[in-house]
């Protein structure tokens, strides 16, 4: 379920959508052209991600295309992390695998799929790369930007 968040920030409105999400992080297919657990796994979340974004498609590949928006990709703590490594962890831009390229390149297939749009319209990406907070799960935040009038 997506929650939406209004703020107001520097004389900006800003719309703030939550997409929960668990990344699958795999290969789309063998090198052979075939599926295996893993590149269906991938598929799965993609068209988890879909019905998760349902009537907000067009409003975001539009901010995409149009440079209005932020995207902040938040990644759960591994399980094997002390609490004391957790917290001091949290909230903190994210250096480890996977790369920004390959979440904003997942974000955005996702999104175009069976579109009148291209991705190759988006010429400049406007990302961060962060661990969530101690207990969440991993989550994307789309953050419209809209200025004021």
């Amino acid at each position: 379920m997506i929650t939406y968040n209004l703020i107001m920030l520097e004389n900006n409105i800003k719309e703030v959508l939550i997409i929960p999400m668990e990344w699958i992080w795999a290969k789309r297919s063998t090198r052979w052209g075939r599926f295996n657990d893993t590149a269906e796994k991938y598929h799965n979340s993609m068209n988890q991600l879909r019905l998760l974004v349902g009537s907000n498609k067009d409003r975001i590949i539009e901010a995409l295309i149009n440079w209005k928006y932020q995207i902040n990709f938040f990644y759960k703590m591994p399980e094997s992390w002390s609490l004391k490594k957790k917290k001091k962890y949290a909230l903190t831009f994210k250096s480890t695998k996977p790369d920004i390229d390959n979440s904003f390149k997942f974000f955005t297939d996702t999104l175009f799929y069976k579109t009148k749009y291209n991705d190759s319209a988006i010429f400049r990406c406007n990302c961060l790369k962060w661990y969530a907070d101690v207990w969440e799960k991993s989550f994307i935040e789309f953050i419209f930007l809209k200025e004021l009038k």
